[in-house]
């Protein structure tokens, strides 16, 4: 099972007040729109639960129903290279037109030593772990125990991520969003310090032998130094020793040159997943939302461009 589909992260979604349900033990969550009306998201199910899902469509239609649903989006967790069109024909399915979660990502075996681990890198990577040590960069986990202490590296940590999309100009969530994040018992926020200065944080979900890096921000200060790349190392140490078998660098792509180019120097396997598809309960109130969503992305366009 995905981490997406855990007890836990039901608990995040609730503690960030949505609805969430569950159907033949499928994690469905409940998101608002306007006018009382909602969609519905199944995030990362496998084959098998897919099929299941399928089989139970009256019952999905009844909550579609009763939450006043418009669609419902399902991600699988599947690799493209499989077929499951029996499925999808059968009830309907429209591929979908966004992806909530990353479509393509990188994924390393820790079923090998770290000697053969580092190896596989490409070696501008291993030296720039190597000098980041020789720099005295460290790297921690803060304590969740320590109230006092991990609240100031998350303070540090959104501080950082904040700045991040500023300059980059790419969207995060509010702060009480990651806070939450960090409230589940699979997850750990990563810091690395030089000399008592943060210069990256990590979030990272350690779930059923698979760890998964989801956010990351980095200072702009003291480059130099190669943090990131220690704490990159340090982190899949650290799933090493919890007896993960692989590492989810969480999202690569042409999108995101920069980032795809630095996780592909680690090594890993480059996996592309199935698209995300759709059912779509209500054709006339779907037209409005699509049209409405892109007249809001037109006008939020035009605002920054002032």
């Amino acid at each position: 099972m995905h981490f997406l589909q855990s007890k836990e992260w039901k608990g995040f979604q609730e503690r960030l007040g949505r609805r969430t349900f569950r159907i033949q033990g499928i994690l469905i969550i409940a998101h608002n729109l306007i006018f009382g009306k909602t969609w519905l998201y199944v995030p990362k199910i496998s084959q098998e639960q897919f099929r299941v899902l399928v089989n139970a469509h009256d019952k999905l239609r009844d909550l579609a129903r009763a939450e006043k649903a418009i669609f419902l989006k399902v991600e699988l967790d599947i690799e493209s290279s499989k077929t499951i069109s029996y499925e999808i024909m059968r009830f309907n399915f429209v591929k979908s037109r966004k992806q909530v979660q990353p479509k393509e990502t990188l994924v390393l075996s820790l079923n090998q030593n770290k000697e053969t681990i580092l190896a596989n890198m490409h070696k501008q990577t291993r030296y720039s772990i190597n000098y980041a040590k020789r720099q005295g960069v460290k790297i921690r986990i803060s304590n969740k125990n320590n109230k006092k202490q991990f609240k100031k590296d998350f303070q540090d940590f959104y501080k950082l991520l904040k700045n991040s999309s500023q300059k980059n100009k790419f969207k995060i969530h509010n702060k009480a969003y990651y806070f939450k994040f960090l409230q589940m018992q699979i997850s750990e926020l990563f810091i690395a310090e030089y000399k008592g200065r943060v210069l990256a944080g990590n979030v990272v979900v350690f779930y059923k032998q698979k760890a998964h890096g989801i956010h990351g921000a980095n200072s702009a200060d003291m480059r130099n130094l190669r943090a990131p790349y220690l704490m990159q190392w340090e982190r899949i140490l650290n799933a090493k020793k919890r007896h993960c078998k692989f590492y989810d660098f969480w999202g690569i792509g042409k999108k995101w040159p920069g980032i795809t180019k630095f996780k592909k120097g680690f090594g890993g396997r480059e996996v592309e997943y199935m698209n995300a598809y759709d059912i779509i309960f209500n054709i006339p109130w779907h037209v409005f939302y699509v049209f409405y969503t892109k007249i809001n992305r037109f006008l939020k366009l035009c605002t920054g461009c002032n």
